[in-house]
């Protein structure tokens, strides 16, 4: 277990110091984007008795650096942000190995006395066995893992292949913080699910138009009748 807490200790040091070098990073090229653009702004000042050719020209020079420097400073956002999100999931970790789950959805909504052994087993809300385990970070994903709570395996060749599945990923830590992080950048809609099914579903439009309908006789007509 100590290894465990030693684990995420080293990586909120390591991903701080990430932070903090970014953030130097950005505010630097936050301070040579304001540089180039008092400096375009004093050059079409000494420039504008020139022809506007001139003075385009010397405005390009200062916006291609400046474009640039904007798309570096986006990258360096986004590294930032993915590094705090990771300190972020190693202090959520450190608290429920203390057994705090407080960080972690729970799933209240979805309490139920109807089930059979829904509320003897705390399978939902706070401190719940869902909450110990959950780390979901999408509405589909959230779903999903209720889904299997309230409807568990029965055969053993599918509880057998869900345990080997999950013993692979609990080798590949990184994958799954990887995932987790863009899940926690990219939470989606409640909606993405019905949309994502609403794609696989074959769509009649065409065949039921009354429009193709009408254009599956007139095509052929016209043809006929112009190679008459």
């Amino acid at each position: 277990m100590e290894q465990i807490y030693e684990y995420y200790r080293n990586n909120i040091e390591a991903y701080t110091r990430r932070v903090n070098n970014l953030t130097k990073k950005i505010h630097l090229i936050g301070t040579i984007r304001l540089l180039l653009v008092a400096g375009m702004i004093a050059d079409i000042w000494l420039l504008k008795s020139l022809d506007w050719e001139i003075i385009a020209g010397s405005i390009c020079l200062f916006l291609i650096p400046i474009i640039l420097l904007m798309i570096y400073h986006s990258c360096l956002a986004h590294r930032r942000d993915y590094a705090e999100m990771l300190i972020n999931l190693g202090k959520n970790e450190l608290k429920g190995l203390d057994y705090d789950y407080s960080a972690f959805d729970g799933a209240a909504d979805q309490i139920n006395g109807e089930h059979s052994f829904s509320l003897d087993l705390d399978l939902f809300g706070e401190r719940s066995l869902f909450q110990a385990i959950n780390r979901t970070v999408t509405f589909g994903g959230r779903e999903l893992l209720v889904d299997w709570f309230r409807n568990p395996l029965h055969t053993q060749g599918a509880i057998l292949q869900r345990q080997e599945a999950i013993a692979e990923l609990s080798a590949l830590t990184r994958l799954r913080q990887h995932f987790y992080v863009c899940g926690k950048l990219n939470p989606g809609e409640k909606d993405d699910t019905l949309a994502a099914s609403s794609l696989t579903k074959p769509s009649f439009y065409f065949i039921n138009s009354s429009f193709w309908k009408i254009m599956v006789w007139f095509i052929p007509i016209v043809w006929i009748l112009f190679l008459s």
